[in-house]
C-alpha cells in the first residue's frame, strides 16, 4: 500500500460547490499537508485517509479525509480534529452515511489525533 493517499482535490479534481477563489485557498492548504496516512477502506470502496500532525493558527490539528470513487467523479468530505469540523469537498454522502463516518470519527480519535 502507498505511504501517501492523494486526494481528489490534489488529482485536479473540481471541488464541489465552491467558487474558484475558495478551490485555490484549499489547493493552497493541501499544499502545506505533506502527508495523508492510510487508515483503512470500507467495503463500499470509502478510503479514510490522515494527515500528520498539522500546527495551524495556534492549533494542533489532525485532517480525516473520506473519499468514494463514482461514476462522476468521487464523494469525498473531510473533518477536522480536535474540533470535529466537517467540510464537504465534492460529491454526496447519505445522512446515514455522514451519521457513521461521524461516530467512527469520534471512536477513532485517539488513534487519529496523535
Amino acid at each position: 500500500m502507498p505511504s501517501r493517499m492523494v486526494t481528489a482535490l490534489e488529482r485536479g479534481h473540481a471541488v464541489a460547490g465552491y467558487n474558484h477563489d475558495q478551490a485555490n485557498r484549499y489547493a493552497h492548504r493541501m499544499e502545506a499537508i505533506a502527508v495523508m496516512h492510510p487508515y483503512l477502506t470500507f467495503d463500499d470502496g470509502t478510503e479514510v485517509v490522515h494527515s500528520d500532525l498539522i500546527h495551524e493558527d495556534g492549533i494542533d490539528k489532525v485532517l480525516v479525509h473520506f473519499e468514494r470513487p463514482t461514476e462522476s467523479g468521487f464523494d469525498s468530505i473531510r473533518c477536522e480534529l480536535p474540533l470535529y469540523t466537517w467540510t464537504p469537498w465534492e460529491g454526496s454522502f447519505s445522512k446515514d452515511e455522514l451519521a457513521f463516518f461521524d461516530e467512527f470519527v469520534h471512536s477513532n480519535a485517539a488513534l487519529l489525533y496523535c
